[in-house]
């Protein structure tokens, strides 16, 4: 599941593309998985990575709508670490 809601894999013309589109939902997933077993840091460094990959896709797409689509889930990437910045507890 994509924070926000959604599919990563926006049917994409490029197979190359539609390929990166369901990596970063696998990182997702992942990365969500880590959240519920407390593993923060690694849950935050999923996160940003499948950001990256949207930031990348949004960059090469050149059809506006799957452009927003792109940046609108790199986006939710973004805010979900936020989140989990805000409510990770430093350790003493």
């Amino acid at each position: 599941m994509v924070p926000g809601g959604g599919e990563a894999g926006a049917v994409a013309r490029d197979p190359r593309a539609h390929r990166w589109a369901l990596y970063a939902e696998a990182i997702l997933k992942d990365s969500d998985a880590k959240v519920q077993r407390g593993e923060t840091r690694e849950a935050i460094k999923g996160y940003l990575k499948a950001a990256d990959i949207y930031l990348m896709l949004a960059e090469h797409e050149e059809r506006y709508s799957e452009w927003q689509h792109y940046m609108s889930l790199a986006d939710s990437c973004h805010r979900k670490v936020k989140q989990l910045i805000a409510q990770h507890k430093p350790i003493e």
